[in-house]
């Protein structure tokens, strides 16, 4: 039976694929024609780096780059050439960054999605945006991290102090992000932010969305444990 590093690499590959080829899909239908003719087009063009997703993807990018050598070289008998500094920087990324970010993309925009797409995902996106290409960045993220659950166990550190400081001073820097851009160009990445910046909802539609990418993290070590504690008990009762 194949080594868990080895289910690992292979995730890691069809992540990288995945990923890699729909980007170049989507970056290839932002057409001239549609730029020059459809503002919309050209504004989401311009903004396609402002969206949470996105950054998410870039992450997930990262982690299965720094999986693929990591697990490659584990495979290979190699693990004393990776410093102890990058397999720990690799699995911050995950528990802090990739999962947590993930796992909160996946349910907040299929909710809104099926209540009301035009608060996040107007309809013109899908002229450059089709489905499967949505599928892959709003759902395939899901499968990929839980078969990176799956295959690689991981040890909870006694304290989520850091992972949190970690969670929140992204989801920080991304906001001044944004803000900036709404400033400079008096736009925003999601439709629902237009009706909400300026009154009282927007600190509580902002405060809301950090306790669930918060409350995802812990629920990634709720399904960790659901995942690996019956091979535990398998194993200790042999």
């Amino acid at each position: 039976m194949p080594s868990p590093a080895a289910y690992r690499v292979g995730g890691h590959v069809v992540a990288l694929g995945l990923h890699l080829t729909n980007t170049a899909v989507i970056l290839g239908n932002f057409s001239e024609e549609l730029l020059r003719t459809d503002p919309n087009i050209r504004n989401l063009h311009f903004m396609q780096f402002k969206f949470l997703t996105t950054w998410n993807m870039v992450f997930q990018l990262m982690y299965a780059t720094l999986g693929l050598v990591c697990d490659s070289l584990t495979l290979l008998g190699r693990d004393d050439v990776t410093p102890k500094t990058v397999r720990k920087l690799r699995n911050a990324i995950f528990e802090s960054i990739v999962c947590p970010y993930s796992l909160f993309i996946v349910g907040i925009f299929w909710s809104l999605y099926n209540y009301n797409r035009d608060w996040l995902y107007p309809e013109y996106i899908d002229k450059v945006v089709s489905f499967n290409s949505n599928l892959v960045m709003h759902f395939a993220i899901l499968p990929v991290v839980l078969w990176e659950l799956s295959f690689q166990e991981r040890t909870r550190p006694k304290s989520d102090k850091m992972s949190l400081q970690v969670i929140t001073a992204l989801y920080i820097v991304y906001n001044l992000v944004i803000l900036y851009t709404y400033f400079q160009r008096n736009l925003w990445p999601y439709p629902l932010i237009y009706q909400v910046f300026g009154t009282v909802l927007y600190p509580i539609l902002v405060m809301l969305m950090l306790a669930l990418i918060v409350l995802s993290y812990y629920v990634q070590w709720e399904i960790h444990a659901w995942i690996w504690r019956p091979l535990k008990v398998t194993q200790k009762n042999n």
